[in-house]
C-alpha cells in the first residue's frame, strides 16, 4: 500500500479533510496534497507528527505497512509486555562511566606508546608484528589534530 492510500485511510478513519488534517498536525496543506498525489514521500518528522497527534496509529503500519492499522488495547498490552521483559541497565554499578572508559583508553594508549625512532626497530624485533603486516597494504594515513582538523596522506 502506498503512503497516499495510508494517509487517505487515516483521514477517512478520523473524519478529516486535507485542510483539517494539516491544521491538526501543524503542517502546510500543500504537504498533505503532495503526499496524496504521490509527488513527495513522507519525512520522518511528518510521520512523528502523525503519531504524536494520533497515538492510536500503529507506527509499524505507518513505516512498514505492518498491520494492524490502529493499536488496540490487546496489541498495546503485548507491546508493554515486550518492553517490561526487555532488561534495562539502570544500576550505576553496572554501567561504566565516560571517565572510566577514557581512563582505560588512556592507560592502554600509554602502554602501547612507542617512540617514533623505535617504530621500525619494534616491528622488526617482534615477529608477531611482521606476520600481521605481511599480507596488508596501507591505504591511507589520517592524522587528527587537537583543534578538530585532520590531514590525510595517501602513499
Amino acid at each position: 500500500m502506498k503512503f497516499s492510500k495510508q494517509l487517505q485511510k487515516i483521514m477517512h478513519h478520523f473524519g478529516l479533510s486535507t485542510t483539517e488534517l494539516a491544521d491538526k498536525i501543524l503542517v502546510p496543506k500543500a504537504t498533505i496534497s503532495h503526499l496524496i498525489s504521490e509527488r513527495n514521500k513522507p519525512s520522518l518528522e511528518f510521520i512523528m507528527k502523525l503519531h504524536t497527534t494520533f497515538p492510536t496509529l500503529n507506527l509499524e503500519w505507518l513505516i512498514y505497512e505492518k498491520e494492524p492499522f490502529l493499536i488496540t488495547e490487546i496489541h498495546q498490552k503485548s507491546i508493554e509486555k515486550d518492553q517490561i521483559e526487555t532488561p534495562v541497565l539502570n544500576e550505576i554499578s553496572e554501567v561504566e562511566t565516560v571517565n572510566e572508559i577514557e581512563n582505560e583508553d588512556q592507560s592502554e594508549n600509554e602502554a602501547e606508546e612507542i617512540e617514533p625512532e623505535n617504530i621500525s626497530q619494534n616491528i622488526t624485533e617482534n615477529p608477531k608484528n611482521i606476520l600481521s603486516f605481511q599480507s596488508k597494504e596501507i591505504d591511507c594515513i589520517v592524522i587528527f589534530y587537537n583543534d578538530g582538523s585532520f590531514k590525510k596522506y595517501n602513499p
